[in-house]
């Protein structure tokens, strides 16, 4: 500390300044306990084109994969931490749990911080040091179901086979049948199971060979 500055040297040989008056304290300690991320999901209540939560599993401490069945790649995260006063970052961006809204393309690293905490490090990217939220950090890996089709046409199928073989070509007759679904791997799938399915529609019904609709 010298004539009102605070000067920082770093490994690299860079020096940091700043006025006095703008820092409230300053340690070289870690703080004995730093707040934790618990838990991590995609819930399909705050994601409209999610069917189901996506939950997060952790690969280690400080690794978390999820899997999502999800066209859209821009996608709201539920976070829960270990303290009600931690802060959550993606690089210095706040985050809110349950509201922000980010892409998931590549891996996210999150920072769940102590409140008003911060440090001077190494960005891992850049490689240049700042004062950056202080606290654990996270990587999220997010695998859309839908880069990986499972099924032969790359979209959801519909299935449905009659169980004589014939055509559908009535409207007031039921034809006893099977449908199932093939959700490509990004919606769930449906087992073969047994319905009935005729034609409807008046000026819409085609017939058979026509692009009609139908009751299942």
């Amino acid at each position: 500390v010298k004539d009102g500055h605070i000067t920082i040297l770093a490994k690299n040989g860079e020096t940091f300044a700043y006025d006095e008056e703008s820092v409230d304290s300053i340690t070289t300690k870690t703080p004995a306990k730093l707040p934790e991320m618990l838990s991590f999901k995609f819930n399909n209540k705050f994601n409209d084109m999610l069917m189901v939560d996506a939950q997060g599993e952790f690969a280690d401490p400080s690794h978390i994969s999820v899997s999502v069945g999800s066209i859209g790649k821009r996608l709201v995260a539920s976070i829960k931490t270990s303290s009600d006063e931690a802060e959550i970052y993606v690089a210095d961006s706040l985050q809110e749990s349950k509201r922000t809204s980010r892409r998931f393309d590549s891996p996210v690293t999150y920072t769940v911080a102590l409140p008003g905490w911060r440090m001077l490090r190494r960005n891992a990217v850049t490689g240049k040091y700042g004062m950056h939220p202080f606290g654990n950090d996270y990587q999220v890996t997010v695998r859309y179901l839908c880069d990986t089709p499972t099924s032969d046409y790359g979209v959801p199928v519909m299935r449905i086979t009659t169980d004589d073989g014939t055509m559908i070509s009535s409207k007031s007759t039921y034809w006893n049948a099977k449908v199932s679904i093939d959700g490509a791997g990004y919606f769930p799938d449906m087992e073969e199971t047994h319905m009935q399915i005729k034609g409807r529609g008046n000026s819409s019904w085609a017939g058979a060979w026509g692009k009609s609709p139908y009751r299942i």
